[in-house]
């Protein structure tokens, strides 16, 4: 995966960060990754995040998914959460389903999520509820 927006690995105090990327073209799949090989472990550190996609270069951003680490994960160097950036169509019944990295047969993209529209952005907005050292890495593939 390619790292399209990052923050390196600094003691973060408590608040919210936002990272922001133009999306490069073809690409069908975003990760979020909280790195966290520093982290003095703590039960009470608590880590949220929500990843939006524009259309429209930013203009306006539609929810793809969030999640959160919320201080059990202890001992894990990196947490990570995985999206599809396709909003598809099935031909037969017009249902649309958000998040796949696939076009399966029977199914099209819907107008404007295509791969190759180059004004896709994401966006990450994360919050920490106490400081630590924690890196982030917006990833796209």
């Amino acid at each position: 995966m390619a790292v399209i927006a990052s923050i390196p690995s600094v003691s973060l105090t408590p608040g919210t960060r936002t990272l922001v990327a133009n999306v490069p073209t073809g690409m069908v799949q975003v990760q979020f990754a909280v790195i966290r090989t520093l982290l003095v472990p703590s039960p009470t550190l608590n880590i949220n995040w929500i990843v939006t996609i524009s259309l429209d270069g930013g203009v306006n951003f539609i929810g793809l998914c969030s999640g959160a680490n919320e201080g059990s994960n202890t001992d894990t160097a990196e947490v990570s959460q995985t999206h599809g950036l396709l909003r598809i169509q099935r031909d037969i019944d017009g249902l649309i389903f958000l998040g796949a990295s696939i076009v399966p047969v029977g199914w099209t993209i819907v107008p404007g999520w295509e791969p190759t529209n180059a004004n896709r952005q994401l966006k990450v907005v994360f919050t920490n509820n106490e400081t630590a050292v924690l890196a982030a890495e917006l990833r796209v593939t």
